[in-house]
């Protein structure tokens, strides 16, 4: 999506807003258009880009802080349209590229390179139920070169199906063991709104939140700090606008776009 203004913008997708709590959900057959974030002197925007059949072509973002930084996620696909990789790109960085690896239906590593150097590696494990339990990142170390272990994502679920809890671990290499670094904590959500995006996004294949959360909790080893949401809804059922109040008294104000 263009930079446009950013008021203009607003005003436009506040105009369609109705009060009155719709009684249906977001439309199955709406595509996400784009996504833009303003934040305290920060904004950060996303445009999706779709083949004819629906599957995700390209996502293009912006960055402003103010300093501008583009990007460009373009989706990769094999003979038979299963998802195979990605490339990236960064605005003054060497792109990346992430090839994926399957067992069955689920993506079991993913590798990626930069000019042609392997320079991660992640392994994902799933419970009996597929849903994603772990992931654990091998970072290649330039000077041994050789892969070591930087750290793991645990992931543990509602009755429902949604994310409870994501717990990221960084490896300590001087004491050789896992430290808990931060913990993210979604207590609820609301169960008859489905989720646009995972607020915390983890593989292209894979959803974590089928459903809005209404809050988080990030726990840290020094600080707790619980985040909640506030959603607004068009007269269809579509997703208007997000907006989250920090702790400084700022807001985060998230707005959605559809394809009509």
């Amino acid at each position: 999506m263009k930079n446009i203004s950013y008021v203009v913008f607003i005003l436009a997708l506040l105009a369609g807003c109705n009060d009155q709590e719709p009684t249906l959900n977001r439309p199955a057959d709406v595509k996400l258009k784009a996504v833009q974030t303003i934040g305290k002197g920060w904004t950060y925007q996303e445009s999706y880009e779709y083949h004819s059949d629906l599957r995700i072509n390209k996502i293009q973002w912006e960055r402003n802080t103010p300093y501008t930084t583009r990007g460009l996620e373009k989706y990769v696909y094999d003979n038979n349209l299963r998802l195979s990789g990605m490339i990236r790109e960064m605005t003054g960085i060497v792109a990346e590229e992430i090839l994926y690896r399957y067992d069955g239906l689920q993506i079991v590593e993913a590798s990626s390179y930069s000019n042609g150097i392997k320079e991660s590696n992640t392994i994902y494990y799933y419970n009996p139920a597929g849903q994603l339990v772990k992931s654990v990142l091998y970072r290649r170390d330039p000077l041994a070169n050789e892969f070591t272990i930087e750290g793991e994502i645990q992931y543990t679920y509602h009755w429902h199906g949604n994310v409870y809890e994501v717990k990221q671990f960084v490896f300590d290499s001087q004491q050789s063991e896992m430290k808990l670094h931060t913990t993210r904590t979604y207590p609820a959500y609301l169960l008859d709104r489905i989720a646009v995006l995972d607020s915390y996004p983890s593989l292209p294949t894979v959803r974590l939140q089928k459903n809005l959360p209404e809050k988080y909790i990030l726990t840290t080893p020094s600080s707790q700090v619980s985040v909640e949401f506030a959603y607004r809804w068009m007269p269809d059922g579509r997703l208007l606008d997000r907006i989250v109040n920090l702790l400084d008294d700022s807001t985060e104000h998230t707005i959605y776009t559809f394809d009509q």
